[in-house]
């Protein structure tokens, strides 16, 4: 009787602390980051302008972070100017940063 209370007790332990790594697993989860690094005018004419967006993407978090594609929108007072997708996938590497322009 008392060995099967111990283990009993271990086993609840033992589960208590799985259940405690699972828990804090997504709390390690961070949200990468991503800002505009510039604008550079590509191209300007009477019907249009065509500039390139660059971007900064950090990844805080301990894997690397692959992107398949990227799509953006940019609005100036509620009147969408521009809009489009990444062409080729990239890796943010662990801990790294990396740069993307469209």
């Amino acid at each position: 009787m008392m060995e099967t209370a111990r283990i009993r007790k271990i086993g609840l332990s033992a589960v208590a602390c799985l259940a405690a790594g699972c828990a804090s697993t997504g709390a390690m989860i961070e949200r990468p980051g991503v800002s505009l690094r510039n604008v550079e005018v590509a191209d300007i004419g009477l019907d249009g302008q065509t500039f390139v967006l660059g971007f900064d993407v950090v990844n805080p978090n301990p894997f690397p972070l692959p992107i398949r594609s990227v799509s953006y929108g940019v609005e100036l007072e509620g009147l969408r100017l521009a809009s489009g997708e990444t062409q080729t996938p990239f890796t943010v590497p662990a801990g790294g940063d990396s740069h993307f322009a469209f």
